[in-house]
């Protein structure tokens, strides 16, 4: 997952087709640079023969979340095989919990 420049990755989920992390990234972003900016989180199958493959994407802006606080929920990825538009079939989704601690400027993905 990626906001601007910023790059986290998760450990891999062996062997599950209901994979859970629980896992947490601090992003060090400013509220008044989050407008305009993405959440970019990128779902991959590691069991592909040569390379990782993706099994989905996708992009929340940020504008948002600076005045809410936190945003929890499912968002659905959208597929990136097979559709050049993108668009979310609902076969896969993830859970996300995005928070923002003014105190210290950093929105965090749980």
């Amino acid at each position: 997952m990626a906001i601007g420049n910023a790059f986290h990755k998760t450990s891999v989920r062996a062997h599950t087709l209901d994979p859970q992390w629980n896992e947490a990234f601090d992003f060090g972003v400013r509220a008044e640079a989050m407008q305009g900016m993405l959440l970019t989180l990128t779902v991959e199958d590691e069991s592909a023969a040569l390379r990782d493959e993706p099994i989905g994407q996708l992009s929340i802006p940020l504008n948002q979340l600076a005045v809410r606080g936190q945003w929890e929920g499912w968002f659905d990825l959208r597929t990136m095989k097979g559709d050049p538009q993108g668009t979310a079939q609902g076969a896969a989704a993830v859970h996300l919990r995005l928070m923002y601690d003014d105190g210290a400027h950093t929105p965090t993905v749980v």
